[in-house]
């Protein structure tokens, strides 16, 4: 059995507490917090947005992965496509998430890849990146 969570507390929590889980599903960003960490970043007028994506999120989480001895599946790594406006944004996300997760983790992505093979482009960066993570 697995638990998933988008708050960090709550992986550290059950990990600290010895629930007996299999692994955390953990998402990059902390969307459901009831207050933001700090000041709201002005969204622009066309592109109304319902969740708050905190640059600092991230690191909270893959922190607490990192430290749990649990494998953890870690999500929204693109941050619900906030982080694909370009090839070298989403490799960087790739990036980050392999340079900061244990080499027994792994990332779920959401594709649409109607107009590009995000499958293939995908597959193509987690076989680069995703060799020995943080070994």
């Amino acid at each position: 059995a697995g638990v998933s969570a988008h708050n960090p507390d709550c992986i550290k929590r059950i990990a600290d507490e010895g629930w007996e889980v299999d692994f955390f599903m953990t998402c990059f960003y902390f969307l459901t917090r009831k207050e933001p960490p700090g000041p709201v970043p002005q969204e622009a007028a066309t592109l109304p947005i319902g969740y708050q994506f905190y640059a600092a999120d991230p690191l909270a989480m893959t922190a607490v992965m990192r430290q749990v001895t649990q494998p953890c599946l870690g999500f929204k790594i693109l941050g619900a496509g906030r982080k694909c406006a370009s090839p070298a944004a989403v490799r960087e996300a790739f990036r980050f998430a392999f340079e900061h997760i244990k080499p027994s983790d792994g990332v779920i992505v959401g594709m649409y890849p109607r107009f590009a093979d995000e499958i293939g482009e995908n597959a193509a960066l987690v076989r680069e990146l995703g060799k020995g993570a943080n070994s």
